[in-house]
C-alpha cells in the first residue's frame, strides 16, 4: 500500500522535471575576450567606438 503514494510523488517529480521551468531566466554569457590578448589589448582605445571589439574584446572593455 505504501509503494502507491511514492510512486504518485515520483510521477509528479517526473513530469514537473520534463516539463522545465519556463519562468528562467537565461545565463549571461560568459565576459571573456574571444580575440587573442594582444588585440584587445592593442585594440582597448576603441573600445567606446568599434562595435567589433565591443563585441569580441568584452573583458577588456570591461562591458560585462
Amino acid at each position: 500500500m505504501r509503494a502507491v503514494p511514492a510512486a504518485c510523488c515520483l510521477l509528479v517529480v517526473c513530469l514537473l522535471f520534463a516539463r522545465g521551468d519556463v519562468e528562467a531566466t537565461p545565463t549571461p554569457e560568459a565576459c571573456t575576450d574571444t580575440e587573442t590578448a594582444e588585440n584587445c589589448e592593442a585594440w582597448e582605445p576603441y573600445c567606446g567606438s568599434n562595435v567589433h571589439v565591443q563585441t569580441h574584446c568584452k573583458n577588456t572593455c570591461q562591458l560585462c
